[in-house]
């Protein structure tokens, strides 16, 4: 009897037991599968000299970034407790060449690969990889590196290259008007028809928005990488101020080179009227419309023309546009979203434009937002046949990607009429036919983004299993016959194994898992042209939420477990009380610590209680009081010795990115020594050149000579001053080498030689560059200057100009009075807006055949002074001179 009620307490206390270990564990699946971000858990390393690196690559700021130059690299480590399955990389745009290492805890090298090129990638580590390294072959700026845990890394996908010849592009203004305004398209013709097209979207530089677009793309069913463009985005309130760097034929060219590249068939694009009236929309839709047409012009854009060769779109589609509607098929439910409309899964990636929410925009299909709404704006094959609402009608196929299996017909498409279609213009034969692929691809099966709803679980029938086992095992002990007594334990032994091993199974799997990312499964073509079944994956519902984390009181605030950043500057606690207090949040990234602990408070207990949370505090910086995390300072001034001075002092401010010593006392040599020690800090100081005095960050510099030449008919005063104007001689702007981020340089009217200017290699950014009237016979050192767009090189003796010849930006160029003797290099300017090249020892019919060689450039060789007859008098001299205020000097 005793050893019963001993059996039965013990059934108690395992079935008790079993009973509150199956809700956590069912909770643990229900959770889904998203990867943990173990970054906290390991260690970063550099090349670079500063550690400021390590705040910008992990403190989840997507403003904040770290620059590497070639052959600088960033390693992540861990051990072998920390299962890290996958490093995450995040640039701040396209990224230049790098590659990616996986090295053993040794450093033994076990894989090296070369990044893709995207601006994010999840690198998927082997199993017996300790450290990831990424070395820079060119300039690359990171904004995040994470170390990832078994699961689904949060905003990865897994990229195709975006085609080189496409069926369609969408051109969009912004992230998020290619879903409010032409949704519907991606999962219509991608998805279920099997076009091949992309989405240009024109104005993408915020780096939140561009996680956005990729996000929204990939929820409506694109897997080949969209095209993230560079132009601003400029908000209505701000028109009139910026406009100028919004302007419509800077726009034109930007289309015409990626039309160019990417060979569309079809264009969609903007409302005339910028569906709610947008400045910007407006403007794209008319750029779009002068650049269809100007991608055929062989004499538009030399530059793409080379590269890419002209190519012929034959159709373009406007928002809203009121001419030769048609109508997309947006309530139609798609086969390959399980049954979703077009409208529903738009409705679904507007939902990941978080920043612009919440917003009076909305995915509804009516008015301005309606999805369906297209008008045929330009054709080079004819009119759409009236009620068929095909955009790719007319088309050859043969230029065209092979269709997929065809989804059921529109319900809501107008039927055609018995109005006689018009009489359709000839249809030019097409400029570029690719190979029609031979395979016909299925319906591309696109769940969205969220994990896919988990099986029922088997726990129930485990523990029921698990009860039984136990019942049997402690009726073996009641029965008296031995046989039945074995065969109870037996069975009951078995059942209890089972049960156990159930249990503890998942967790062990999802512990060995492969780290591939299974939230967005995708089958980007079949092989074999069958048509999806109807089980295909569907929109899953949003995945259930982690229960908010319980909330503690902090200085009167209640704040959550999982908070990353606090602000205690109007707080008062000392450091001691802040380990206490702050040792509830494992997950903080950056404190601002109380005022009340002073100037430059002792925070290291606080450091070593929270080693990987930033505190933020107020230091002495040469007689200022800075927060530790301030990106800029000034110390112009201050008297310095040493240039170690500063670099003691550099190790209080961490994230400085710019430090400007003027008139501090340093040489050049000293501040290059600050420069090798600090290659992310930006350092600027004065220079001289001649009697000039330079910042080394100023943009435009003039010495504002006169010319050297007095004049009888001319003022007495200007007459004395060209007489006391110090001229710069052979070596005098040497030191210009330090002033990179020049863009106008005017040198004119001094005695420069060949020699001088060596120094232009530094200066790679230069667009305006003056050097009338020295005594230069040879510009080789000019071909480096990839970015000109102003010379003037009157009055010097140079009779070889090649050297502007591969300056393909090079509009506006000024070589009278040279010493010419060859007209070759002249004729290849074929991108130059105007050419003055009078007063040269050319002959009238050399001079002609210059000038018809380059119809599309006004040459004057009539002029009889080097900037007669309107060189100044062009609106682009106003640009020259916004470069050079009074002093010759902009910053």
């Amino acid at each position: 009897m005793k050893k019963m009620k001993k059996a039965l307490l013990w059934l108690l206390i395992l079935t008790l037991t079993v009973s509150f270990a199956a809700p956590a564990l069912a909770e643990e699946e229900a959770e889904g599968s998203y990867a943990e971000n173990l970054t906290r858990r390991c260690t970063l390393s550099s090349s670079l000299r500063s550690s400021a690196y390590k705040s910008r690559l992990t403190d989840e700021d997507l403003h904040s970034n770290q620059a590497f130059t070639s052959g600088q690299t960033v390693t992540l480590s861990w051990t072998n407790e920390v299962p890290v399955r996958a490093v995450w990389l995040a640039f701040k745009d396209y990224p230049g060449k790098y590659l990616v290492r996986q090295m053993d805890g040794s450093g033994q090298l076990i894989l090296e690969t070369e990044g893709p090129g995207y601006i994010n990638e999840a690198v998927y580590v082997e199993e017996q990889t300790r450290q990831v390294q990424v070395e820079a072959v060119e300039d690359i700026a990171l904004v995040s590196f994470y170390a990832f845990g078994p699961g689904v890394v949060p905003n990865d996908h897994p990229w195709e290259p975006t085609p080189e010849k496409v069926d369609y592009m969408i051109v969009a203004m912004h992230p998020d008007d290619d879903v409010l305004f032409m949704g519907a398209i991606v999962p219509i013709y991608t998805v279920s028809e099997g076009r091949e097209g992309t989405i240009l979207y024109t104005a993408t530089r915020e780096r939140v928005r561009k996680d956005e677009a990729l996000n929204g793309a990939w929820i409506m069913g694109l897997r080949k990488a969209p095209i993230l463009g560079t132009m601003p985005d400029i908000p209505p309130s701000y028109m009139e101020q910026y406009k100028d760097t919004f302007a419509l034929k800077d726009v034109v060219l930007f289309l015409v080179r990626y039309f160019r590249e990417y060979r569309p068939e079809v264009v969609f694009s903007h409302d005339v009227n910028g569906e709610y009236g947008h400045w910007q929309h407006k403007l794209l839709s008319q750029a779009v419309q002068e650049a269809v047409p100007l991608c055929a012009d062989e004499s538009y854009d030399l530059q793409s023309l080379e590269q890419f060769g002209a190519w012929e779109i034959k159709k373009l589609y406007l928002h809203l546009y009121e001419q030769n509607p048609i109508f997309l098929p947006v309530l139609e439910p798609l086969e390959a979203f399980g049954g979703k409309t077009p409208v529903e899964i738009a409705q679904a990636a507007f939902a990941c434009h978080q920043s612009q929410l919440p917003s009076r925009h909305d995915v509804r299909n009516e008015g301005v937002y309606s999805l369906s709404d297209f008008g045929l704006a330009y054709t080079t094959v004819g009119l759409d046949t009236p009620g068929v609402n095909d955009p790719f009608e007319h088309l050859d196929p043969a230029t065209l990607h092979a269709l997929a299996t065809p989804t059921p017909a529109s319900t809501d498409t107008p039927a055609p009429t018995d109005t006689p279609a018009p009489t359709l213009a000839p249809t030019p034969e097409p400029t570029q036919v690719p190979e029609a692929s031979t395979a016909a691809p299925t319906a591309v099966q696109v769940p969205l983004e969220e994990p896919e709803t988990a099986p029922a679980s088997p726990l129930p029938v485990l523990i029921g299993g698990g009860v039984l086992g136990l019942i049997l095992v402690v009726l073996g002990f009641v029965r008296k016959v031995t046989w039945q007594r074995a065969l109870l334990w037996v069975l009951g032994g078995l059942l209890l194994l089972i049960a156990l091993w159930g249990l503890l199974l998942p967790r062990r799997a999802k512990e060995a898992a492969a780290p591939v990312p299974t939230a967005s499964p995708i089958q980007t073509e079949a092989p074999e042209p069958t048509p999806a079944p109807a089980s295909e994956p569907t929109l899953t519902p949003e995945p259930t939420p982690k229960p908010t984390p319980e909330a503690v009181l902090l200085f009167g605030q209640e704040l959550a477990l999982d908070t990353r950043e606090l602000d205690l500057r109007q707080e008062e606690a000392s450091v001691e009380e802040l380990c206490e207090l702050l040792s509830p949040f494992p997950g903080l990234q950056r404190v601002y610590l109380p005022l009340s602990l002073g100037v430059d408070p002792d925070v290291s207990p606080l450091a070593k209680a929270h080693p990987g949370t930033m505190f933020v505090y107020e230091v002495s910086f040469f007689g200022q009081t800075l927060f530790t995390d301030a990106p800029e300072a000034d110390i112009s001034k201050v008297k310095l010795a040493d240039p170690q001075q500063v670099a003691a002092a550099m190790e209080k401010l961490p994230l400085l990115t710019k430090l400007v010593m003027c008139d501090c006392g340093l040489d050049n040599r000293q501040m290059e020594e600050l420069m090798a020690q600090f290659p992310e800090v930006e350092f600027v100081w004065n220079i001289k050149i001649g009697t000039h005095t330079l910042r080394t960050d100023a943009i435009g510099f003039s010495t504002k000579n006169p010319t050297k030449y007095t004049k009888p008919y001319y003022s007495d005063a200007y007459n004395q001053k060209v007489k006391n104007t110090k001229r710069l001689k052979e070596g005098d702007i040497a030191d210009l080498k330090y002033c990179t981020k020049l863009q106008a340089l005017d040198l004119g009217h001094n005695y420069l030689t060949n020699a001088d200017l060596e120094v232009l290699q530094y200066l790679p950014h230069l667009q305006i560059l003056i050097l009338a009237d020295n005594k230069l016979t040879d510009i080789s050192a000019l071909s480096g200057l990839k970015e000109l767009k102003y010379v003037e090189l009157f009055m010097n003796r140079i009779p070889d100009m090649s050297p502007l010849v591969g300056l393909k930006e090079l509009v506006d160029i000024n070589i009278a009075n040279t010493h010419l003797q060859s007209i070759e290099p002249l004729k290849q300017f074929t991108q130059a807006e105007r050419l003055w090249f009078s007063m040269n020892d050319l002959t009238m019919e050399q001079n002609r055949e210059v000038a018809e060689a380059l119809p599309n450039c006004e040459c004057n060789y009539h002029a009889t002074n080097e900037t007669d007859e309107g060189w100044r008098e062009h609106p682009r001299y106003e640009w020259v001179l916004s470069y050079f205020p009074k002093g010759g000097v902009s910053y």
